[in-house]
């Protein structure tokens, strides 16, 4: 019975209390709201009267006869496509880095004979 008392207690508390300790700020329900946290969405509004709310870089297209934004399978293509090409750019670039910073080799052939050692 007590345990029953105490956890009836609890479940009281959190729905009292839960809202103002629990919840969100306002600017972070905002931003929920908003889509901020993840893309800038915009409505695309089409001739025939369409309205679509998507990512600001979502093509709309015509597919069989039918308005629609590109496939969401498309698009995260082309997004993985984009950072790929991203990242080869950036290691071409620190290959170069690397190959400067690097020491120069000696490759003459005086380098490559082994030393004789004193004895």
């Amino acid at each position: 019975m007590l345990k029953h008392r105490s956890i009836f207690l609890v479940l009281v508390g959190i729905l009292l209390l839960g809202p103002d300790v629990f919840g969100f700020t306002e600017e972070e329900e905002d931003a929920i709201r908003q889509g901020a946290a993840n893309f800038k969405y915009h409505t695309v509004t089409t001739k025939e009267g369409l309205n679509f709310r998507v990512p600001e870089d979502l093509p709309i297209e015509k597919k069989d006869g039918l308005l629609n934004p590109l496939p969401f399978d498309e698009y995260m293509y082309g997004k993985f496509k984009q950072i790929d090409e991203r990242l080869k750019s950036i290691e071409l670039l620190l290959d170069r880095i690397d190959k400067t910073l690097a020491p120069p080799v000696d490759n003459s052939p005086q380098a490559n004979k082994p030393k004789a050692l004193k004895s």
